[in-house]
């Protein structure tokens, strides 16, 4: 069922957004109607296609591959069923508090083990005991470098990007730091609430107001993973308030 879902002004100055296609943009609000109000919905793109584009003839499969790749949605499966959430939509909507709970399943890693990335950006997702940080609620966020597998990853080009634009972060893109955004790519859809280009804009412009404790470049590693955990745990404290709220 569709919903009234609100549009920023904000959202039509998004560079990451505005470097993909006109029909991405529409295809991505045009998701906001169709998911519940935990910002998820089932990954149906020929049933997408009829309810969002009834009038042309759009690879919508192809669209909700290329915001996966974005970072603006995840596409993941659970039990043989595909569903896809949408990365902000908590942070941005507010959804009526009588609209019905969610029934589809989180795509969190502590319920989650994910299989290798596929070629096409997809992800794969089971049911199982997993990990989450230091494998207690609350005692890590999932941000912190991967066991092993280190030799076959290496920096998204997006996150390298991001981090070039930066005043004091730019050493961070190199791949020496492979271990630490390897774990971040795995936070990316672990915690779909956080936004990690605004957080590196965040740490960057602290920085640049706080000189006299401005990291060494050795220690920036450790500044922005601890600068990470931070926003993901403030993140989940929120998550949790509203969940609260809305009982």
């Amino acid at each position: 069922m569709a919903r009234i879902r609100t549009i920023k002004p904000e959202f039509f100055l998004n560079e990451e957004m505005a470097s993909l296609s006109a029909y991405h943009r529409l295809c991505f609000i045009g998701l906001l109607t169709q998911a519940d109000k935990a910002g998820r919905l089932e990954d149906r793109p020929k049933r997408l296609r009829a309810v969002l584009f009834p009038f042309e003839d759009i690879d919508v499969d192809q669209l909700l591959t290329d915001l996966h790749k974005a970072h603006f949605v995840i596409r993941y499966e659970v039990k043989n069923v595909r569903y896809i959430q949408i990365r902000t939509f908590l942070k941005h909507q507010r959804p009526h508090h009588t609209e019905k709970e969610s029934e589809i399943p989180e795509c969190l890693c502590g319920i989650i083990r994910r299989k290798r990335r596929l070629s096409n950006g997809d992800l794969t997702c089971k049911e199982g005991k997993g990990k989450e940080g230091k494998g207690k609620e609350g005692k890590g966020v999932g941000v912190s470098s991967p066991n092993g597998d280190s030799t076959d990853l290496h920096i998204d080009p997006k996150i390298s990007l991001w981090l070039q634009k930066t005043r004091h972060l730019g050493s961070l893109s190199d791949d020496r730091n492979v271990d630490l955004w390897s774990g971040l790519e795995r936070a990316y859809d672990s915690y779909p609430w956080l936004y990690f280009e605004e957080e590196i804009n965040k740490a960057d412009a602290w920085i640049s107001a706080n000189p006299g404790r401005a990291p060494t470049p050795k220690g920036l590693p450790r500044f922005m993973r601890n600068w990470l955990e931070r926003a993901v745990e403030i993140g989940r404290r929120r998550r949790a308030e509203v969940q609260v709220a809305r009982r």
